[in-house]
């Protein structure tokens, strides 16, 4: 059976065509651009990971306790709330809680204190209530990982009536 010139045509329009020098060139480009940006945005995250974690936070130079003294009954037993501030070397603070390593304890058994710093009064005296963290917060106490850095203490005085 003869093909006609139309075929033909249409054979040759329709024929895959081989990538030229110039193309391979651009194609190689195109993908050394996307590997720059995907090692950018890889880097980008990294360091957003890493910064979260805690690397990058300025270290803990002091902990104020509040309030810095308080008063209350032993009978009823009577509560008082505390909070600790961290000071950090970069002039900045905030509160701090458990998850930044954050224990309470007292000087005696005259009193008790929670995990929040919830102290309550069960007999007469006078209670020294000390706040402790440690002076680099880069690792949290939830992870699983225990942080030996320095430990910062502050600490405040409850009278128990």
């Amino acid at each position: 059976m003869p093909v006609d010139s139309v075929q033909q045509i249409q054979c040759v329009r329709f024929a895959p065509r081989m990538p030229t020098a110039q193309a391979i060139t651009a194609s190689k480009l195109t993908r050394e651009k996307s590997m720059k940006y995907l090692n950018l945005v890889l880097a980008a995250s990294v360091s957003m990971v890493l910064v979260g974690c805690g690397a990058g936070h300025a270290n803990i130079t002091s902990i104020t306790v509040s309030p810095k003294s308080a008063t209350t009954t032993s009978s009823p037993q009577g509560q008082v709330g505390y909070t600790a501030t961290g000071n950090f070397a970069n002039g900045k603070s905030r509160e701090l809680s458990q998850v930044d390593g954050l224990s309470w304890k007292t000087s005696t058994v005259a009193a008790t204190i929670g995990s929040t710093g919830e102290v309550t009064c069960s007999a007469p005296g006078t209670v020294t209530i000390t706040a402790s963290a440690p002076q680099n917060l880069s690792f949290t106490v939830n992870n699983g990982v225990h942080n030996t850095s320095t430990t910062v203490s502050g600490t405040a005085t409850l009278t128990c009536q």
